[in-house]
């Protein structure tokens, strides 16, 4: 109850972003792009003990860092009932320079025209937040940033989807999905 707060928080976000879609024949098509964000933050968090006379700094930092992305998916029809797509997306963070390449694939089979069954697999990486990466750890005599390399959070989704047009108000989808996470940042002691 004699806890306070000091808090500050701005970012700035700066994107620039690219497309392209081709269409090869009826068959096969490809779109590809790229994002470029551009992150510029100053973070400052402290609690304050008053009746401790003592504070700790949470974070106190005046830094940018960016991420580069790029993706490309192939879309082929074999027929009027099959669909597959295959994608890769990459990804650059300068901020602990960490590097990824992701791959996705999807099915469709078309039942009939108002029936569908679809299937999808996909790894994702997403970097930590900047607050995070930038947590202080306070020891006997000095300051630690423990968290700036912290690796990409790691997701594996799997999914199964049936699709169901009833008529051309009412829609059924219906879908099973399954996500294992690695590489998750928890707190030391919660």
């Amino acid at each position: 109850k004699y806890q306070r707060f000091d808090s500050e928080f701005t970012t700035a976000k700066y994107s620039i972003t690219g497309i392209t879609r081709t269409k090869f024949n009826s068959k096969n098509s490809l779109t590809s792009g790229f994002y470029i964000d551009y992150l510029n933050f100053d973070l400052y968090n402290r609690d304050i003990y008053a009746n401790l006379g003592r504070d700790s700094v949470r974070v106190d930092v005046q830094d940018n860092t960016t991420l580069y992305q790029a993706y490309s998916t192939w879309k082929h029809r074999f027929n009027s009932k099959f669909l597959f797509n295959a994608g890769l997306h990459a990804q650059y963070y300068s901020l602990n320079e960490q590097f990824s390449v992701e791959p996705r694939l999807g099915f469709q089979y078309v039942i009939n025209g108002r029936h569908s069954v679809s299937a999808g697999f996909g790894l994702h990486n997403q970097i930590q937040s900047i607050y995070t990466s930038f947590v202080q750890t306070e020891t006997d005599n000095t300051v630690l940033l423990t968290n700036t390399d912290l690796d990409y959070t790691t997701s594996r989704h799997a999914a199964i989807t049936y699709d169901w047009n009833i008529n051309d108000h009412l829609r059924l989808k219906a879908e099973t999905y399954y996500q294992q996470l690695s590489n998750v940042p928890v707190e030391r002691n919660p």
